[in-house]
């Protein structure tokens, strides 16, 4: 049996994952495990004058992602980037219209890099 690396693992699990609802257009993912092909608008410190305090990324398709940590995976990638983007986890139980803290894996297609993020600062029905 063929020994896989990080790289090759990365790829597996993004199959798994979101094999069978994967799309190649921009708009919005209301599924958990649901994908679509995006790019990479901007990635910027969370904190202004902070770069070691996080990350904030915008994508095509509208969907940000929040890091309180400095992601190598993101700092290996730069705005226009294509992204394979899968919706990982939906909360429940949140106020009504309150739809903060889906969670997103993202999967760089140019540098292979795999990362995931809540789309806000704070879970639904936080600060």
């Amino acid at each position: 049996m063929a020994k896989i690396g990080f790289v090759g693992m990365a790829f597996l699990t993004a199959a798994i994952c979101c094999s069978t609802n994967y799309a190649f257009a921009d708009g919005e993912l209301k599924n958990v495990g649901q994908c679509m092909q995006t790019r990479i608008l901007s990635i910027l410190p969370r904190l202004q004058n902070f770069d070691d305090g996080g990350h904030f990324i915008t994508y095509a398709n509208g969907v940000m992602g929040f890091s309180y940590d400095m992601e190598p995976a993101i700092i290996n990638s730069k705005s226009g980037d294509h992204v394979k983007l899968c919706l990982t986890s939906i909360p429940h139980g949140c106020p009504k219209h309150d739809a903060r803290g889906k969670i997103y894996k993202a999967y760089n297609l140019r540098t292979h890099g795999v990362w995931e993020l809540m789309d806000s600062q704070h879970m639904c029905g936080g600060a």
